[in-house]
């Protein structure tokens, strides 16, 4: 397994990572075949396979998108530019696009925002397209559970606002305390790879769009979940009045 190395530059590490999409993008857009010529082969087309074909194809279609946006900005070799960002109402909408793919795994998703504050300084479409492609990856991790929990959540501590996306089987993986300390010294071994075989691109595409919003990925925890989340500073706007 390659781990994309620090940084944002072009170059072999985006060659690392582009390979890491790739594999991730390979379980979809496989499910999308071999359900259509199922489908195709039967008498009357159930509805129920076509709504799970567009999950998985929405799903690709956003890790693609978040990708795009990453090396678009890694190639300027620049920081994104942050604006004031309502955080309840970006990961309400974060939610219902992962509805459908929470739905087909069996997860119970749900949206949790501890305390009362404000806005914060963020970049809207990066911090979507982040969140998405965690939720992506998170969402497909084996369970022996009875109730399955994926939290997009976001709490306030003394150096800005946590947020991130957690999941009740994140603390059974080996590897991701290494993955997202650091991925260089992570151990040689696919820390997702329980995910179908598929790969952990979604954290990888999300870790490179935080550094370009002047923060980073690391492992935390949320009220009993653990997951992946980055630091949010307050509104500067807000601060100001």
């Amino acid at each position: 397994m390659i781990y994309p190395p620090e940084g944002s530059g072009v170059g072999k590490g985006q060659e690392a990572l582009l390979l890491s999409v790739a594999e991730q993008l390979k379980q979809p857009l496989l499910y999308i075949a071999r359900s259509s010529e199922l489908a195709l082969m039967e008498d009357e087309l159930d509805r129920s396979v076509l709504r799970d074909m567009e999950s998985h194809a929405a799903m690709a279609l956003k890790l693609l998108d978040s990708y795009i946006l990453g090396v678009g900005v890694a190639s300027q070799q620049a920081a994104l530019e942050l604006e004031s960002v309502s955080l309840s109402a970006l990961l309400s909408d974060v939610a219902h696009e992962l509805s459908p793919l929470a739905k087909q795994y069996d997860v119970e998703l749900e949206v949790m925002l501890d305390g009362k504050y404000g806005p914060v300084m963020s970049h809207p479409q990066a911090l979507r397209a982040a969140l998405h492609s965690l939720g992506g990856v998170i969402v497909g991790l084996p369970t022996n559970q009875r109730q399955t929990i994926m939290r997009l959540g976001a709490h306030k501590t003394d150096i800005g606002i946590v947020t991130g996306v957690y999941h009740s089987s994140m603390h059974r993986l080996p590897g991701v305390k290494g993955i997202a300390e650091d991925p260089k010294r992570a151990e040689r071994r696919q820390p997702f790879a329980e995910i179908g075989g598929g790969s952990a691109a979604g954290v990888f595409v999300a870790q490179q769009l935080f550094r370009c919003m002047q923060t980073s990925l690391d492992l935390r925890r949320h009220k009993g979940l653990q997951g992946f989340a980055a630091t949010l500073q307050p509104s500067k706007q807000l601060a100001l009045l």
